[in-house]
């Protein structure tokens, strides 16, 4: 198992026998032609145990709100070692999807990455970092999905689009919006700018959800020294973080 959601409510039967037909096409053998059981985080029910979630929830390490994983747990039941969030008090717990499939895939192309039905992770057609957020006495009360910087870029420019498609999926009409100021430096990117924050309660969540596209101080189109066009200059996000109704005010 390597480092992983696909888009909608699950795998169709035709996209995991495409997946099935793929791997068997490459060579992989039998042992890899069954498509991997997703990691649907959506479907947490909140106040779940920890140590019940589904068996894809795989390798636990203390998440890092977005960044790389921390420090590796034991098991689930570990999730207390981890500093406890600064913004919620709660334990933000990473887990990845079995990414094994992937890889293999990855070999028998030379390491390329696409983010079709073998690739793990992936949500909306984006890499993603997935976390759940869980209470002192072990019972889930949130999770988070953060677009992962480390998409390659031609994927990356459009990370900022599944932080809409959430709210689709939650209901556009829930949600009410505000568009954040640029910060001293930050520009638009190809005629756009974007810091966009959004909240909904639908049921027992509460939705944030918060799309970034813009450049940083200092990025531009055309390096000032080279003359050459710039790669990987800009921000593209999409940060989700739903949390059980029970823990906010009002």
């Amino acid at each position: 198992m390597r480092q992983g959601l696909t888009q909608g409510r699950g795998w169709t039967s035709s996209a995991a026998a495409a997946m099935a037909s793929a791997i068997v096409a490459l060579g992989a053998g039998p042992a890899f032609a069954q498509a991997p059981v997703k990691l649907n985080i959506w479907e947490l029910q909140m106040g779940t145990p920890i140590v019940d979630l589904p068996p894809q929830y795989l390798d636990p390490h203390c998440g890092t709100h977005g960044g790389p994983q921390g420090r590796r747990l034991a098991g689930r039941e570990s999730f207390a070692v981890c500093p406890p969030d600064p913004t919620t008090g709660l334990f933000e717990v990473w887990f990845t999807e079995d990414d094994e499939i992937e890889y293999v895939a990855r070999a028998y192309r030379s390491q390329t990455f696409e983010p079709g039905p073998v690739a793990a992770n992936i949500l909306f057609g984006h890499k993603v970092i997935y976390s759940v957020l869980v209470d002192a006495v072990g019972l889930v009360q949130g999770y988070r999905i953060f677009t992962d910087p480390r998409e390659p870029e031609q994927f990356r420019v459009t990370a900022e689009v599944l932080g809409e498609a959430i709210r689709g999926f939650y209901g556009y009409a829930n949600f009410t919006c505000i568009d954040l100021p640029a910060e001293q430096g930050e520009t638009e990117y190809e005629g756009r700018f974007l810091k966009r924050l959004c909240t909904a309660t639908v049921g027992d969540r509460y939705v944030v959800v918060e799309r970034h596209l813009f450049r940083k101080p200092g990025q531009s189109a055309v390096d000032p020294v080279t003359g050459r066009g710039t790669v990987n200059y800009f921000e593209s996000s999409s940060r989700v973080e739903v949390l059980s109704t029970a823990l906010v005010p009002g």
